[in-house]
């Protein structure tokens, strides 16, 4: 991607641009020490299917996570993207993360409850053999003067996700801090993984269950299934691995494939892996089916995958670890993936433990400002 010669203050450019009210992307890939900023002043349809990288150059790609309606828009600005440093007083980050402890509704509970059931029926008569369930929680709505702080502080506190926020009318405002990657092309190779299981670090790092392991297992099966398809042999597959993210531990198993041999079918290819069944479930098809009928809500851009195109490279990431905001409300989106081994009361304490990588961050930010939320401890 083209960036600008010059550096501007993230924290400086993203209230500018909250302020002026224009569309825009800010985003901080993982292990860089800068992020980039792009005013949105276009804005294109995108068949995914049919995409090609080297007219992309210098474009951010957001992809929903339901293909069926909606397949991705394409964002571009007039101007190279701006190089955008961090300040050099930031909030400290502890040495020791405090426990944040958080308020949920009797009602949520109670929906997940019985989400969570009609999920497992449809396992127990083996119409899927995975399927991903998730929730929104409600907090309070966060001041937009907070934001640019936020945003920054994610960036500074989970230095190997893939930190962005968008405001967009079509889309409206997201910010996340992601720790799983897509698809990424570097040159030769493309890469993408299978990110899966999740247990919070104190339960160990090493000894992962029946139920962690064959969820993780079915989503690196599926990675093979669709590279058999494409008639791909010649690739690396390496893991599973366990992979710390946040205030959690994933296991992934990463793979490795020619360029070369996706040149003409990388658009085709990604979408095969779209929506991942880490997000999605397996059989595809039908877990998506109980997803659209069983959550109540739209997941809109959670679960889809975003990220910018570089020349003939790009870096996508799957959305998780995000949330949407408005002046009136903010909804964070948590999901975990069932097999017939699930037990709820873990699953819920789950999409619980993946909720702490935001409201942490909020929790810092608010208390600087001496305006801590209610939702918070």
């Amino acid at each position: 991607m083209e960036l600008s010669g010059k550096t501007a203050c993230v924290k400086e450019w993203l209230s500018d641009v909250l302020m002026a009210g224009n569309p825009f992307v800010a985003y901080r890939l993982p292990s860089q020490d800068q992020a980039c900023g792009i005013i949105v002043s276009h804005t294109e349809p995108l068949n995914l299917e049919e995409l090609t990288i080297g007219p992309l150059d210098g474009s951010f790609v957001v992809a929903p996570f339901d293909r069926s309606h909606e397949n991705g828009w394409l964002l571009r600005g007039d101007e190279p993207a701006e190089v955008l440093g961090f300040s050099a007083s930031p909030l400290a980050l502890e040495a020791e993360k405090p426990f944040v402890s958080f308020l949920e509704e009797a009602s949520s509970r109670k929906e997940y409850q019985h989400n969570f059931g009609r999920m497992m029926e449809a396992l127990n008569r083996q119409e899927v053999d995975k399927v991903v369930l998730a929730r929104r929680k409600r907090v309070d709505p966060i001041s937009p003067d907070l934001l640019p702080l936020l945003f920054e502080h994610l960036c500074r506190a989970h230095p190997g996700a893939f930190v962005y926020m968008i405001d967009h009318p079509e889309m409206g405002c997201w910010m996340g801090a992601s720790p799983e990657a897509f698809l990424k092309k570097e040159g030769p190779v493309v890469e993408t993984v299978a990110l899966a299981a999740t247990r919070h670090p104190i339960e160990g790092k090493n000894k992962w269950d029946h139920k962690e392991l064959e969820e993780q297992g079915l989503v690196s099966a599926f990675i093979d299934e669709v590279l058999e398809d494409f008639g791909l042999i010649d690739y690396e597959r390496s893991g599973p691995e366990t992979v710390d993210a946040g205030e959690m531990v994933h296991l992934k198993t990463t793979y490795s494939i020619k360029s070369d041999s996706l040149k003409t079918r990388m658009g085709q290819f990604m979408m095969a892996l779209h929506p991942t069944p880490a997000l999605c479930g397996l059989p595809k098809d039908e877990a998506f089916r109980l997803i659209k009928e069983g959550e109540g809500f739209s997941r809109q851009l959670y679960g889809g995958f975003l990220g910018p195109v570089s020349g003939n490279d790009f870096q996508f990431f799957v959305n998780i670890r995000c949330m949407k905001m408005s002046r009136k409300e903010t909804f964070l989106y948590l999901g975990g993936g069932l097999t017939r081994e699930s037990e709820e009361e873990k699953e819920w304490e789950e999409t619980r433990l993946k909720a702490r990588t935001l409201l942490r961050a909020l929790h810092t930010v608010q208390k600087s400002f001496g305006n801590e939320s209610p939702n918070l401890r």
